[in-house]
């Protein structure tokens, strides 16, 4: 018997990080929409991000909201981010259903 395991379930469900959605750490010195001018909040991701226009993925930004994706390569989801609807609203929670594919996550 094949059961199907939710995907808010299954191991092969993670964050995708180009997909998330960020909020830019500033401190009370700086411009909101500017990044941090003053160097209080410098980039340390290694990758040679600008303060006033820092990447996407640098490690010094808190996510906002956490794109959620299927990374088993066998599931007809595969890459498909699980927790948006159908016209692309963000949901906090992973709503779809699971696939043959899925495997229970351990502990």
């Amino acid at each position: 018997m094949n059961k199907h395991i939710k995907c808010a379930d299954c191991r092969f469900t993670a964050v995708d990080k180009s997909a998330s959605e960020y909020t830019r750490k500033h401190c009370k010195d700086c411009a909101f929409d500017s990044g941090c001018t003053c160097r209080k909040y410098e980039c340390k991701c290694g990758g040679g991000c600008e303060l006033k226009a820092t990447d996407a993925i640098c490690s010094m930004q808190e996510i906002k909201w956490p794109a959620v994706q299927c990374t088993c390569p066998d599931s007809e989801y595969h890459r498909s981010l699980l927790n948006i609807t159908q016209s692309g609203d963000m949901l906090e929670d992973i709503i779809w259903s699971g696939c043959a594919c899925g495997e229970r996550r351990c502990g």
